[in-house]
């Protein structure tokens, strides 16, 4: 009998731990914090998008050779971002960064089209992958601000993810690093999925 008080009082004690923790973080008093991983096919912008993250200042930059790990503040939440490389070599390295991730960015040129089929395999790789089906996942269709980029219904449409819609936490969202559109949106998005 004594166990069992022990564990009801432990799972009350839990329970308004959980509810206080709620409140205060609800009204900003409490900070959340996140592990992400930036991926893409190399060219997307996500060195780019990293780097303005962390110092507010828009550059250009040759593709990933090495891991790099990187921490920002976003309102009350503490990112930490790994910018893996995408180029196709690189790309056998994504997993060994999925372990200890609470969220994916998946970047993608939408003005470049003829790479979708390639970003798509590369996607859909990462969404089959079981060890992080419960992980959020933001597809940021970047360079929206580059005329004849694709929108991000029809990026939606072009890498075939209205089933994955159904199956996985994710969205998708247009963006431009280079005028401010939609990342931080799309990180808000997936910050409100960390764990707490």
């Amino acid at each position: 009998w004594r166990d069992c008080a022990c564990e009801t009082n432990y799972t009350m004690f839990s329970l308004i731990s959980n509810f206080f923790n709620y409140i205060l973080r609800k009204l900003g008093f409490l900070n959340k914090e996140g592990t992400i991983v930036l991926l893409g096919l190399d060219n997307a912008g996500k060195t780019t998008l990293q780097y303005k993250l962390r110092t507010g200042l828009l550059q250009s930059f040759v593709p990933t050779e090495r891991a790099t790990l990187e921490s920002f503040d976003i309102g009350n939440v503490k990112f930490r971002a790994w910018d893996l490389g995408g180029h196709s070599s690189a790309r056998y390295l994504w997993r060994e960064y999925f372990m200890e991730t609470d969220g994916i960015v998946f970047m993608i040129d939408c003005a470049d089209p003829e790479r979708f089929p390639e970003a798509k395999k590369e996607l859909f790789e990462i969404l089959d992958e079981k060890s992080i089906d419960t992980v959020p996942v933001v597809v940021m269709g970047n360079k929206c601000d580059i005329q004849d980029s694709v929108t991000a219904q029809s990026l939606e449409i072009a890498l075939g993810l209205d089933r994955q819609f159904l199956q996985r936490n994710l969205r998708i969202f247009s963006t431009s690093v280079k005028d401010d559109i939609g990342y931080f949106e799309a990180l808000k998005w997936l910050a409100d999925s960390f764990p707490n």
